[in-house]
């Protein structure tokens, strides 16, 4: 898929995919903002989001105008394992509802299936965010447990690559 299919009525998002260490410090900055709003504050969690994970990630970052509306983090497979994992799927509260997070899932399912090809996809998943992954192929694996005190679930869906 080209970036003209991610184009939300008259908005065009600017996709931004880097390392941690490539990553502007405005950039790093407004993604750490957008999650800690999200997760911690909205969702009144009480955990540390930024949790040491981030300079082992690949960060991708959907702008409109400069402004951050959608982030989204993922993990490539090291050596020995056999899936990508994907976390941190945030849409900013003022573009929510608006199709952005679709967005962004289609973005990272392109940019993994560029970068690995076939594989397994793999999230925790808030149980209140679970029809948002299934959507997108996902599907329950195990038993939901507590995560920052909150039930979660973790969601694997298989991505092959398109001939």
């Amino acid at each position: 898929m080209t970036d003209e299919n991610y184009v939300h009525e008259e908005t065009q998002l600017d996709w931004l995919y880097q390392s941690f260490d490539d990553l502007d410090r405005r950039d790093l900055y407004a993604a750490l903002a957008l999650r800690q709003h999200t997760f911690v504050v909205e969702q009144k969690l009480n955990y540390q989001d930024a949790d040491w994970e981030d300079p082992y990630a690949m960060h991708l970052l959907g702008k409109a105008e400069g402004e951050l509306v959608v982030y989204g983090r993922l993990f490539m497979p090291h050596e020995g394992e056999d899936h990508v994992r994907i976390g941190r799927i945030v849409t900013a509260p003022a573009f929510r509802g608006e199709g952005f997070g679709d967005q962004l899932m289609h973005k990272l399912f392109d940019i993994i299936e560029e970068k690995v090809g076939s594989c397994r996809v793999v999230l925790s998943s808030q149980v209140s965010m679970q029809k948002f992954y299934e959507k997108y192929g996902f599907q329950a694996h195990g038993d939901t447990y507590l995560e920052a005190g909150t039930p979660h679930v973790r969601m694997v869906r298989m991505l092959a690559k398109a001939a």
